[in-house]
């Protein structure tokens, strides 16, 4: 989509000729409430799909650049086998940015956070952090991703890497 706003709207030529699309955009305390107030632009979307809602705008430290170099950074002191580091570096990515970070990108946190709580032997924090996953996890135990929807082939690996750490950590995995 390609467009300017005018006045809190935006009028998008369509993908069907005939069917323009226009957006509304409302701020809110959190964010911006976004609109779509013709069916022109349902053809923006796939079957089924939707982009109005409320997209919330990152806290401090979590705009996608930021998580990018907090996570690098805790690479660097895992690499250093600085795990307290590491810990105390990467911790704050989850409480402080859960509600903007995308399902994969808080999955993999997790995954190192876990890895990290079991370098240093907190095999509890480890489990709890993973806890979320779990259930989702073992559906994915045994699973090749090229027998997954594509859509859902990036959930594999890390679902595959909460498997293991789980393991490590002290669970019994089952399905």
């Amino acid at each position: 989509m390609d467009g300017e706003i005018e006045k809190n709207q935006a009028r998008v030529a369509g993908i069907v000729e005939g069917r323009p699309c226009l957006v509304s955009f409302h701020v809110t305390d959190k964010g911006i409430e976004v609109g779509a107030e013709t069916e022109g632009c349902r053809d923006f979307c796939g079957v089924r799909a939707d982009f109005s809602g409320h997209y919330l705008i990152p806290a401090k430290g979590c705009a996608l650049a930021e998580v990018d170099a907090t996570r690098r950074k805790f690479k660097e002191l895992y690499d250093q086998k600085a795990f307290l580091q590491a810990r105390t570096t990467l911790e704050p990515l989850l409480s402080r940015c859960i509600a903007t970070l995308n399902y994969l990108d808080s999955a993999w946190i997790r995954n190192d956070l876990a890895i990290t709580q079991y370098r240093l032997k907190d095999f509890k924090a480890c489990m709890s952090i993973l806890e979320p996953l779990s259930a989702t996890a073992v559906t994915y135990d045994g699973v090749e991703v090229e027998n997954v929807a594509p859509e859902n082939q990036g959930f594999v690996p890390v679902m595959k890497a909460t498997l293991v750490n789980l393991k490590l950590c002290g669970a019994r995995v089952r399905r």
